[in-house]
């Protein structure tokens, strides 16, 4: 058996034999002779060079080694695999005279996946000099026309990725003058070696700039720790993988503003808006980590913790099975499911740690891995860990995650988009985020009663919208970012954990509200119809999250549409084998039901999640009906007829046209029984409702829950010498939740205005805020956000600065 020792040196040994064959035998085909295209180019790198050490090569390799059997694999191609890339090959004409090569034009990089198995056989075989001029000769056809522009040649990499993969692993087949070309494609698409040999990666150089890709990760991240063999001697090797491990750990990082990637609550950046669906870089990001391992380049541990927390909330924002409220995934209403694999989710437990330094998988991830879907597709029917709420307002997201069900509320803002639309993807999508919550259950979409495909986009729960008929409703342009008039949307934790992860963002209970004014004149390119949006269309609404119920309000619906009917919708969900029950009567019947809300009305569809609607202005409507509706890829006009359909049940608040100034109030029970909602009912009929609203108007919705003793303020404008809970006075739009036990106070305060800018890179802008409270309090002054005013017997004034959406909370004793 060989010892650690000789076994390592034999696996430097085979790597070198792959890495490092002799091209002598290349040289009569006149690969260094080249005359029809010359590709300069020209880097400076940031960091010096430093003497190499011979453990520091063996790292490298080991490193590079670990990627190569990841990607190439450990074992050859087969005949037919290879046979049918050298067919491929064949296909390209590729002809060489007097220095110039010609060969046909693949309009897409992409066609050369078969590059792979060409690198996986010399990988194998490396004195095979057949293939080594296969390969060289399409590096310089390709590296040509992408120099000349006969190909299309994208910078963010999704078809160069099939082409640079495999040819980054062929250095050492390859001419000098060939690889030359090459390394000029790679220097292209990473527009410059882009963040790679940079010095100050500050706030200053983001807003400039734009922080690490996430497309760039994604696509070439691994090719950036590939190109590292590329190096001539061990100084530039070992430089360059220091500043490979100072790209992961800022791809690792928190950015600033609307720039790409992490934000400090955990949220992903794409678009310049959270965008869970192109977080499929955390799944190349997990690989380099991992090939990082056991190494002095692997990333630092608070860098870690970092991406930690993103992949965290990415993972806690959907179901167990991985599925995302729709409200979250963009322009992708056909793909809601979270990026990250499981596969990858595990190896990263497994990674984590070792930079954790424990002699274990990292039990946060671990503990992840086992509350979701695993390899085997065996569904989790509980939420094993992590229940609370958590707020992400980078996203403008709150999430309360409870028992079996996590429930999502989201919004969108005059920077943030809410619905991503493309000439071909969501073109009815404009609804997706106007105050959603949707209660999701373990299983798949089918499973929690949604399919793209006869969806109506009218009814997304949650939402507060104008009904509008398909062809005012399709986007108005080719490309639409639909964004409000209003800045203020996003949520409050309250009670945080201090956990070691997701820190000051998750914890007991929470709150989510948003101020919205519908936005005229949005989207850029083709014109499919005048405009649609109106900006006298206006909401507030406010959500808050206990245990044992979700309290929803809404205020202020008011626009002047005549025509088409505003609506707050409860629910849509497919038919399944479960009867709605509405006011404890079982309702299986096609047809709508109207009824009255002018009295209470409860209702529990058919997931088991109960409603209960309070006396007001807003009448209950409940369908059942079959659904034919126009693909989300559709432009209109559509023949809907000749599209799918299912039958679904919703429910929903008709506001009516023209409302002025119309409000709603409901409660949500998730897995509720008839039981249950009886005894809701008698208790609110009886004059003991479990919460007091307090306040409901355009300054301020305003909530108490009695038994817990908790207010909760969404403050819209501001609040002054008020007579509800411990606080007097609050000057500018904020969230806060307050629990007031005799001497002890326990605060929490948000403000998810961040102010940025739309399709700006911009960093976020501090807000302050102060509040008074009744009495005199003390507090720890070791925050450096809060700061105290004045304070008499009669009332205690603190100044807090906000930033970033993040919460501040503060502990009170009160003065006698």
């Amino acid at each position: 058996m060989l010892t650690k020792k000789y076994t390592f040196i034999f696996i430097t040994l085979l790597f070198s034999s792959i890495f490092y064959a002799n091209n002598d035998s290349l040289d009569t085909f006149g690969f260094d002779s080249i005359s029809d295209v010359d590709c300069t180019f020209s880097v400076k790198p940031d960091l010096p060079l430093i003497p190499s050490t011979r453990a520091i090569e063996e790292e490298i390799n080991s490193i590079l080694l670990k990627y190569s059997d990841d990607y190439l694999g450990k074992k050859q191609p087969s005949k037919n695999k290879l046979s049918s890339a050298i067919s491929k090959y064949k296909e390209l004409n590729i002809k060489i005279k007097a220095g110039e090569i010609s060969g046909k034009v693949l309009n897409k990089l992409s066609q050369y996946k078969f590059l792979k198995i060409f690198a996986q056989h010399l990988k194998f075989n490396p004195k095979d000099l057949k293939i080594k001029v296969m390969v060289n000769q399409i590096v310089w056809l390709v590296s040509k026309q992408i120099c000349k522009g006969d190909i299309n040649f994208d910078k963010r990499g999704y078809e160069y990725r099939h082409f640079g993969r495999p040819i980054i692993f062929l250095q050492d087949f390859l001419s000098p003058q060939i690889k030359k070309l090459f390394e000029y494609t790679f220097y292209k698409t990473t527009n410059n070696f882009k963040d790679f040999w940079v010095t100050d990666f500050d706030e200053a150089y983001q807003e400039k700039n734009d922080a690490i890709s996430t497309d760039m990760m994604y696509t070439k991240g691994d090719i950036f720790l590939g190109y590292v063999a590329w190096q001539n001697t061990p100084e530039e090797r070992y430089r360059y993988m220091l500043s490979y491990k100072r790209y992961m750990n800022r791809f690792c990082s928190p950015t600033f503003g609307t720039t790409n990637g992490i934000k400090k609550d955990g949220s992903g950046f794409h678009h310049w808006t959270a965008y869970n669906n192109y977080m499929y870089a955390y799944n190349t990001a997990i690989k380099n980590i991992s090939y990082l391992s056991k190494s002095q380049f692997q990333i630092d541990k608070p860098n870690y913790k970092a991406f930690r927390d993103a992949v965290l909330l990415q993972f806690l924002q959907a179901n167990n099975n991985g599925q995302q409220a729709l409200g979250v995934c963009g322009r992708k209403p056909m793909q809601r499911e979270v990026t990250t694999s499981s596969k990858n989710l595990k190896l990263l437990a497994k990674i984590g740690g070792e930079i954790l330094g424990v002699n274990k998988a990292d039990s946060i991830i671990s503990n992840l891995h086992k509350s979701i879907r695993v390899d085997d597709k065996k569904k989790i029917k509980e939420n094993l860990h992590y229940q609370g709420f958590i707020q992400a307002n980078y996203a403008n997201l709150g999430v309360f995650r409870k028992d079996n069900f996590v429930a999502v509320a989201k919004g969108f803002t005059n920077s943030l988009w809410g619905a991503e639309i493309y000439p071909k993807n969501n073109r009815y999508g404009r609804y997706q985020s106007y105050g959603a919550l949707e209660i999701l259950y373990p299983g798949d979409l089918a499973e929690n009663g949604y399919d793209v495909e006869t969806w109506n986009w009218n009814f997304n729960p949650g939402t507060t919208v104008i009904h509008l008929p398909w062809g005012k409703l399709h986007a108005e342009k080719k490309r639409v970012d639909e964004l409000q008039i209003k800045n203020f949307a996003g949520s409050l934790v309250f009670g945080q954990k201090n956990k070691d992860f997701l820190s000051r963002t998750f914890g007991t209970y929470g709150m989510f509200a948003m101020d919205f004014k519908e936005k005229e004149g949005l989207g850029f390119g083709t014109e499919y119809a005048s405009n649609n949006h109106n900006t006298s269309f206006t909401f507030k609404k406010s959500t808050y999250f206990f245990n044992d119920f979700i309290i929803c309000l809404g205020s202020n619906i008011s626009n002047n549409d005549k025509e088409n009917k505003t609506i707050t919708t409860l629910f849509q969900r497919m038919e399944n084998d479960v009867s709605p029950i509405v006011n404890g009567k079982e309702n299986s019947k096609i047809g709508k039901k109207i009824v009255s809300g002018e009295k209470n009305n409860w209702i529990i569809n058919n997931k088991n999640t109960g409603f209960y609607i309070l006396e007001g202005n807003a009448n209950l409507v409940f369908k059942k009906e079959k659904q034919q509706t126009p693909n989300q890829n559709q432009l209109w006009p559509v023949k809907v007829e000749n599209n799918k359909k299912n039958i679904y049940y919703t429910g929903y608040l008709d506001h009516g046209t023209n409302p002025e100034n119309k409000n709603y109030e409901y409660i949500i029970k998730p897995s509720a029984t008839i039981e249950e909602m009886k005894i809701l009912n008698n208790d609110v009929v009886k004059g003991k409702k479990p919460y007091v609203v307090h306040q409901q108007n355009s300054n301020a919705h305003i909530v108490q829950h009695i038994k817990k003793n908790i207010f909760a303020y969404a403050i819209f404008d501001s609040i002054n010498d008020t007579n509800i809970g411990v606080l007097k006075d609050v000057d500018s739009p904020c969230l806060i939740m307050v629990k007031n036990n005799n001497d002890k106070m326990l605060f929490s305060i948000s403000n998810p205005d961040l102010g940025l800018k739309s399709r700006k890179y911009t960093a976020s802008i501090a807000k302050t805020a102060n509040i008074t409270f009744k009495g005199k309090w003390n507090f720890s002054q070791n925050n450096k956000q809060v700061s105290l005013i004045s304070s008499n017997q009669n009332e205690t004034t603190i100044e807090v600065i906000l930033k970033d959406g993040l919460p501040v909370e503060i502990n009170f004793s009160k003065i006698k």
